[in-house]
């Protein structure tokens, strides 16, 4: 008998086998992923939650060690084939006058259905890792879509941080996002919506934090705006060189700068604080308080925002102002007339500004 009909044979039989080898091993690798995906710590250690141009999902650092293969669903695939492939050998020489070359042409049909699968996992590890990696973030997109609403959010808030830390060249904290990438992970067994609640409160932390650094920010701002306007006006510049020299090294000082990168408010506060009366008799050297504004761009002066900050966190910062600033927070006569006429300044910004937006929400 040529030796190339029992490989021929062998392929027959095996052309079955192979379908359900690829089919097993899909179904298999699936329920793997997502075991592992619960389970692994490793895995979860590498899941990475951020953003990209108009992207944003779960996507997987790379691993610093050789990642796991896919050993049990090889293993389940190679099975399924023997079992088809013994089936079809069994079937084929019970139906035939030459059963023993069935049988030949079925052994050599069943070291290939065993094999094979490892080998081709072998072979193609790269691409098969990579395949993983894949599927590895879409079941994690697919496991916390209950949050994607949530983390957006909080993306967004660490962004804007960022950028407010960058305008005032300090080093950004670490970011809220990447807290509630640590809080899905540490409950990643548990009910798929069980870190709901959390989440949340950690996405109204970050609002609050972005509150706060935004309010700070202004502050800074408005202070090195006195600061160049002194600096412009010689003979005022004497004048108040004591308060001068007092709010740029306060503005300027190494604890202002490691409280707000710590996100440390009540110490900001206080060094914001030591320099208030300071901000105050420079204001009112340069005038500053003499006028109210005229104009919308006057107003986002006051304010100290942006012509495309949002009108909600204008809204916050005109809040803060309010409750900074209040009259009754005045321990004297002459702080409350400073505090009443910063107060009207502020609601007089308001409103303009309030009018302005709702020309252009309306022309728009």
């Amino acid at each position: 008998m040529p030796p190339y009909l029992p490989t021929l044979a062998a392929c027959l039989i095996a052309v079955a086998p192979s379908f359900l080898a690829a089919n097993t091993f899909i179904l298999l690798l699936y329920a793997w992923v997502d075991r592992r995906l619960r389970t692994d710590r490793a895995v979860l250690a590498r899941l990475r939650i951020g953003g990209s141009g108009e992207t944003f999902g779960w996507t997987l650092a790379p691993a610093d060690v050789d990642p796991r293969r896919p050993i049990f669903p090889l293993i389940g695939t190679a099975l399924a084939a023997i079992v088809l492939t013994v089936a079809e050998t069994a079937l084929f020489a019970a139906t035939s006058d030459v059963p023993h070359f069935w049988y030949l042409s079925g052994t050599i049909a069943l070291l290939v259905a065993a094999l094979l699968p490892f080998i081709v996992a072998a072979l193609l590890r790269n691409a098969l890792a990579r395949r993983i990696d894949l599927m590895l973030a879409q079941r994690a997109n697919d496991r916390f879509a209950f949050a994607f609403s949530t983390l957006f959010t909080v993306y967004q808030i660490d962004a804007l941080a960022s950028d407010i830390y960058a305008s005032l060249a300090l080093q950004p904290r670490g970011g809220a996002l990447e807290g509630c990438r640590r809080l899905l992970i540490d409950q990643a067994g548990a009910k798929a919506d069980g870190a709901l609640p959390a989440l949340i409160e950690l996405k109204s932390a970050a609002e609050r934090d972005l509150d706060n650094l935004r309010l700070f920010a202004a502050e800074i701002r408005a202070g090195r705006r006195l600061l160049e306007r002194v600096e412009s006006g010689a003979g005022k510049a004497v004048a108040v060189k004591e308060e001068t020299e007092r709010v740029a090294e306060a503005i300027q000082s190494r604890r202002l700068a490691q409280a707000l990168e710590a996100g440390q408010w009540s110490d900001a506060t206080l060094v914001i604080e030591t320099i208030r009366p300071d901000l105050d008799k420079l204001s009112t050297a340069l005038g500053a308080d003499s006028a109210m504004p005229q104009s919308v761009e006057e107003a986002y002066q006051v304010l100290n925002v942006r012509d495309d900050t949002p009108l909600e966190s204008i809204k916050a910062i005109v809040n803060s102002y309010w409750r900074i600033w209040h009259s009754d927070l005045a321990r004297t006569e002459a702080e409350r007339a400073l505090f009443t006429l910063k107060m009207q300044k502020f609601n007089v910004a308001w409103g303009l500004i309030q009018q302005a937006r709702g020309v252009a929400a309306r022309d728009a």
